[in-house]
């Protein structure tokens, strides 16, 4: 009996997958050693130049990066489940940036600094992020390439980008507008990220062959200082749109000089079975939690005992909106773990579940089993920013808004532009009739990656008394 090739079984949870310790980053890959090694490097020169053209001031306060990047394009798709090339899963205790091969990639790390930008941007502070602007810089980014010591950065697919603009239909205006594109059809929405690129382009580089410097006003509008884009410049948007057009015949690159890595050889050491599941199930459960509770499963079989896999375990059933498994699943990682904070932090984030937006006797009996377990994490993991979010959603839904308000503010140095923190923080401040309620809700509604939390700001909005 024939069996078929290695190739047609392949599997992302089957892989070798390993582990390069960058200092500032971790890298997982089920790629070569060499290209391991390869990418942490590209990162490294890569950042020092991005840093130039990222707006605010750097959050000290920034939680650690993991980078996943899948080797194969067709592992990645089974295990994800979905056509998307990469995303970031903003924490407030760990960023983790997933990456897989991309075919239709305009340079050679795309991909992976495209999402790099997008982590980049939320380490900053005082700062607006709206859509365009989080898209364009990522995408105009993202073509960077390094030769010869140097980091090339502007180098844009022009034709690709007119085609894209002119077949979406889509106006600079409504560009500027947009707050969630996730369903526009595909035509709009490539318009909007080609419209995008080219704005942060001529934004950011087009002063260098001696147009009008937009920078400044650029500058003004990131940090809320005008009340529009166009504004801030002194434009309309179709003067903008009539600008970028013209932009787009001639835009402009610039090479900086790239600062080289120190030559230290970094860990670098390969994951056993049970550590391959758990980061490749957390890395997918976001797009594709049923499968990546599945393989937790079935390798808990063989582990029964890790607490780690149970906490992960109970993560993708959280995010299949399975909230008994989940807390089922958090009891255990629990009782197999308990002095470690982190079990203590998932069970309060399981018996959290389902009683966010409502209340209830048992909700209420459920914040308060909540509240010693975070307690107890805090006392042995003091910087553990997550029991400290959770913490004060436990104090805010138990009446409690001005104690929830000492924890929230800490979650919201880390996450400024987070729009859970900010419309919690708004609520808090809400309750207890402080004015400094409306900025956040605001924000919440500004920043908002889903329509759940801008109509929960806009609702709490609603509640406050007019501006004066």
């Amino acid at each position: 009996m024939s069996t078929a090739p290695a190739a047609a079984t392949a599997d992302a949870f089957d892989n070798t997958w390993c582990e390069v310790d960058a200092g500032d980053f971790w890298l997982i890959t089920d790629a070569s050693e060499t290209e391991a090694r390869q990418m942490v490097r590209t990162l490294q020169a890569f950042r020092p130049v991005a840093a130039r053209y990222l707006p605010g001031r750097a959050n000290p306060a920034d939680p650690p990066l993991t980078v996943m990047v899948f080797d194969g394009r067709r592992d990645f798709r089974r295990a994800i489940g979905t056509s998307v090339v990469g995303f970031l899963v903003p924490s407030l205790d760990e960023n983790l940036m997933v990456v897989g091969p991309d075919p239709n990639a305009f340079a050679p790390w795309d991909s992976l600094l495209h999402e790099y930008v997008h982590y980049l941007l939320r380490t900053r502070l005082d700062v607006n992020l709206p859509s365009w602007y989080d898209e364009g810089l990522s995408g105009m980014l993202s073509s960077a390439r390094l030769e010869d010591g140097r980091v090339v950065v502007g180098e844009l697919p022009t034709e690709a980008l007119r085609h894209g603009i002119d077949e979406s239909r889509l106006s600079l205006a409504e560009v500027l507008e947009a707050e969630d594109v996730w369903d526009w059809r595909r035509e709009r929405t490539r318009g909007f990220y080609d419209w995008s690129r080219l704005l942060v382009h001529r934004l950011a580089l087009g002063h260098l062959d001696g147009r009008e410097d937009w920078r400044a006003g650029m500058e003004r509008y990131l940090a809320d200082d005008a009340p529009s884009l166009p504004a801030a410049l002194g434009q309309t948007a179709q003067g903008m749109a009539r600008e970028l057009e013209r932009y787009l015949r001639d835009p402009v690159t610039v090479a900086h000089a790239a600062t080289p890595p120190p030559e230290t050889a970094l860990p670098y050491r390969c994951l056993d079975a049970s550590e391959i599941v758990e980061r490749v199930a957390l890395a997918v459960l976001h797009h594709n939690p049923r499968d990546a509770a599945r393989r937790i499963e079935a390798r808990l079989e063989a582990d029964p005992d890790n607490a780690g896999l149970w906490r992960t375990l109970s993560l993708a059933r959280e995010a299949a909106d399975d909230s008994e498994g989940a807390l089922a699943a958090a009891r255990q990682a629990r009782t197999l773990a308990p002095e470690d904070p982190a079990t203590a932090v998932r069970l309060a984030g399981a018996l959290a579940m389902g009683c966010i937006t409502r209340a209830s006797e048992a909700c209420s009996a459920r914040w308060r089993e909540a509240v010693p377990l975070l307690r107890g994490a805090l006392a042995r993991a003091p910087r553990r920013q997550d029991a400290v979010f959770l913490l004060g959603l436990a104090y805010l839904y138990s009446g409690r808004a001005g104690d929830a308000l000492n924890y929230l503010r800490i979650a919201h140095r880390r996450q400024p532009w987070a729009a859970h923190v900010n419309f919690y923080l708004g609520e808090s401040y809400r309750l207890i009739g402080d004015s400094r309620a409306r900025a956040h809700l605001e924000q919440a509604r500004q920043w908002s990656p889903t329509g759940l939390w801008r109509t929960l700001a806009e609702a709490g909005l609603r509640e406050l008394p007019p501006n004066p």
